[in-house]
């Protein structure tokens, strides 16, 4: 069984965006790719349970846990 990771690269903030993901969904696939700022990246992980890496050019990894959650 494997585990489908996605890397987003989001010119502008420097960071390099590795995704884990169990569940995703069009939408939510559509808002990361279009997503210009930290914020609207955050916002558009919505659906499922995800583990971010966020990797700054200096190597150093920030980690998020992203449950799902409703409006």
């Amino acid at each position: 069984m494997s585990t489908e990771i996605c890397r987003y690269v989001f010119t502008g903030t420097g960071f390099i965006v590795n995704i884990r993901r169990s569940e995703v969904t069009k939408l939510s696939t559509q808002k990361i790719n279009n997503a210009t700022s930290n914020k609207e990246l955050l916002s558009g992980l919505k659906n499922g349970l995800f583990q971010i890496n966020l990797i700054t050019k200096e190597g150093k990894v920030h980690s998020k846990k992203i449950l799902r959650h409703e409006n």
